[in-house]
């Protein structure tokens, strides 16, 4: 049951990245995110009162609010880039995300990994080099392509912003219940979103687009199903299935969407994906 639920919430991830593809170029940005989240949100609220746990504490206050805050511009920055590069060259720089894991997690958590982690970030790094390689053969090309690629700073910013609040989720549902947690964090973002729009003068509808509401669902659908994963499996097993989402969203972006090169992005891809289940595994 617990490997059921990791691969639906890898499927909601899935979901998620191919739709931010094909609808976050003709429409806004932050109305975007507003209304995934608004249905994600809904999704979740049933989930969260039959788990409703919270701590009335300042220090909890100060959580949401930080984790909070993050996410907006983390979320933001990751739909900005889905909107302006192919999903099969972005979606895998997350990877990158575990690696910024073994700087974060010990300044923050007091959690260290042991050498196995100095292989994942090995394969991950051998990964991201195939993924960008050019037809050139100079070994600088990757750096080039990946510097070029309109979308990749808005991706690594995501990235950054992801590996200091996933130490922030960890201290978050300690202090509520998991599916509250997600529930708190999603509200803060959507009404960050709500805000860019206004700051914007977008109209509340400018980002709406039907699709955002499977969207939503995915997101909402798949973050219950991995909170419900987590009781049942220990972290790391629940995750890695999760990361299997990266590896579905590059074969649909090259072959679905005709993004191109596939065997080179698929390849790239599963080694960064190795790297990063790796060090999850032993952390």
């Amino acid at each position: 049951m617990a490997f059921l639920l990791a691969f639906i919430t890898a499927l909601g991830e899935t979901t998620k990245d191919i739709i931010a593809r094909r609808i976050s170029s003709t429409t806004s940005v932050a109305g975007l995110l507003f209304w995934y989240k608004t249905f994600s949100i809904a999704t979740i609220l049933p989930f969260a009162l039959l788990t409703w746990r919270f701590e009335n504490t300042l220090r909890t206050y100060i959580l949401v609010a930080s984790d909070g805050l993050l996410n907006v511009f983390a979320f933001y920055f990751y739909l900005k880039a889905l909107s302006l590069s192919p999903v099969s060259l972005m979606v895998p720089l997350l990877a990158f995300s575990t690696v910024l894991l073994l700087i974060t997690s010990p300044i923050m958590l007091g959690e260290f990994p042991d050498s196995a982690g100095l292989a994942g970030i090995l394969l991950i790094t051998a990964g991201s080099y195939i993924l960008y390689m050019e037809d050139s053969g100079d070994i600088l090309s990757p750096i080039r392509a990946l510097l070029r690629e309109k979308g990749s700073r808005y991706m690594l910013a995501t990235v950054f912003l992801w590996s200091i609040t996933a130490n922030l989720d960890k201290m978050g549902t300690q202090a509520t219940s998991p599916v509250v947690w997600v529930l708190l964090i999603n509200i803060f973002v959507a009404a960050g979103a709500f805000l860019m729009m206004k700051r914007t003068r977008s109209e509340g509808a400018s980002g709406f687009h039907p699709a955002s509401i499977l969207m939503g669902v995915a997101d909402g659908g798949g973050a219950v199903a991995q909170m419900t994963a987590l009781k049942l499996t220990i972290v790391p097993y629940v995750i890695s299935i999760k990361r299997l989402s990266v590896l579905m969203s590059v074969i649909i972006g090259t072959t679905f969407l005709k993004e191109g090169r596939a065997l080179q992005r698929i390849t790239g891809t599963a080694l960064m994906l190795a790297g990063s289940i790796l060090i999850l595994l032993n952390m």
